[in-house]
């Protein structure tokens, strides 16, 4: 006996486009909330890698391994993608340069001097981040995702360093980190085409971040590497709240 063809019955052209469209729904609402938790993740991985990388460094004055460090951020490239880079002094040449504050004229070395110390003081590091044969004790490190802004300095410095010593008697900064004192604080926000070569803040009383950088997070530390972290929120008059 022949058995009767069964009969197969596909999708209509109406229900396949009702299924489009649904799909469409779904994504258009998820899309904004997916987009703004990504943004904010990318905000707070690098404050976070950042703030790490000032800790790390910190640490090893602490620990004895050096005398004098120096933590450096730079903007590079076209891009102007986040350069971090770490060095160190061991304590035998720190004590070299403490011994030799004067030359033989008694002019005050680059490093006696609190304007040059974290820039030119030091001509040789003992170890250099920035070299492949670096210890794991000093490092660097490439940001794509976020860029920083410095209040109060001047915009055309692309770099800047803070140097650190056990008691912070020879704390330091230089380039965008020091305009006539010490800078102890930066922003780190989202890297898009309109804040590529910094974050942006309102002009106005409210003082906050712009639109395109709202997952901004602030950095401030001290002479004796105390780091803290801030988010600014935008309720009302918008805060920033500690992390």
């Amino acid at each position: 006996m022949q058995m009767q063809a069964k009969k197969v019955k596909g999708f209509s052209l109406l229900e396949l486009l009702v299924v489009v469209v649904v799909i469409g729904i779904i994504s258009s609402v998820a899309y904004t909330p997916f987009t703004k938790w990504k943004s904010d993740r990318e905000a707070r991985n690098g404050v976070d890698k950042i703030s790490s990388f000032m800790r790390d460094i910190f640490s090893q004055v602490q620990r004895g391994n050096y005398g004098f460090v120096k933590f450096e951020i730079s903007k590079v490239g076209e891009d102007k993608n986040l350069l971090l880079v770490s060095r160190g002094l061991d304590m035998e040449s720190y004590a070299g340069y403490l011994r030799n504050r004067y030359n033989e004229d008694g002019v005050p070395s680059s490093f006696s001097q609190l304007e040059t110390r974290c820039g030119s003081g030091v001509d040789s590091w003992t170890d250099n981040g920035d070299q492949d044969d670096s210890p794991l004790s000093v490092n660097q490190l490439t940001l794509t995702d976020v860029t920083i802004a410095v209040e109060g300095t001047d915009t055309t410095k692309t770099s800047g360093a803070v140097c650190f010593n056990k008691d912070g008697t020879y704390y330091s900064t230089s380039g965008f980190f020091y305009e006539g004192g010490h800078i102890e604080s930066m922003y780190v926000c989202n890297k898009t085409s309109s804040t590529k070569d910094g974050c942006v803040f309102n002009d106005d009383d409210k003082g906050g971040p712009h639109d395109d950088n709202k997952n901004t997070f602030k950095i401030s530390w001290g002479r004796f590497g105390n780091i803290d972290l801030e988010k600014w929120v935008d309720r009302g008059e918008g805060i920033w709240v500690s992390q």
